[in-house]
């Protein structure tokens, strides 16, 4: 019953740029806090938004945990591990970059911008609200993504806060903590494979 109920928010969550999420691919350690998402497929169309110079043809994750620590339950700190990123890019055609596929990009950019204009007021908000009075809120709590140091990069370990914001700029704080473990610049269609 909880494992139904846990895998029905992160299909919410996580459905808009993961691909046929199965209840089998999910791992639940209810004692210890974790949750385990195992060879997860990525949508392509996920990070269209981002009107990258180069078209991500498949993805996957081999590993994705969560942890929350139940024992400090005054604790904000969320681990998110990120393992087995394995990533098939290559350069974008002329025709990707007329007609419309690139008016929906456009589209997508926008409303990205948009996002990301709101996640900047966010620590403005968090300032102004009074420690408990956030657990109080209407709005349920969700995962914010601090911007990780390099060597947190490196590891493949990002940290999260927890914070009472909209529910639907959590997927995109995770898919942007996702591209920020790709080299840069990507000029070659050869598969980019992360242990």
């Amino acid at each position: 019953m909880f494992e139904g109920w846990i895998y029905h928010i992160l299909a919410g969550y996580l459905g808009h740029y993961v691909r046929d999420l199965q209840r089998e691919q999910l791992r639940i350690g209810l004692w210890k806090g974790v949750v385990l998402l195992e060879n997860v497929e990525l949508r392509l169309e996920a990070f269209d938004h981002l009107q990258l110079p180069f078209a991500i043809r498949s993805g996957t994750i081999g590993r994705l945990q969560l942890q929350v620590p139940w024992s400090p339950l005054h604790s904000p700190n969320v681990y998110i591990t990120i393992q087995g990123v394995r990533v098939v890019a290559s350069a974008r055609t002329c025709a990707e970059w007329t007609g419309s596929a690139a008016e929906q990009r456009a589209q997508a950019a926008k409303q990205a911008a948009l996002v990301a204009a709101e996640l900047e007021k966010i620590p403005e908000r968090i300032s102004q609200v009074p420690s408990q009075s956030c657990s109080q809120s209407a709005a349920p709590p969700s995962l914010l993504l601090s911007t990780p140091p390099l060597s947190r990069v490196q590891d493949r370990r990002l940290v999260a806060s927890l914070a009472c914001i909209p529910s639907s700029t959590t997927v995109l704080t995770i898919a942007l903590a996702l591209l920020a473990l790709l080299p840069h610049p990507l000029c070659s269609p050869m598969p980019l494979i992360f242990p």
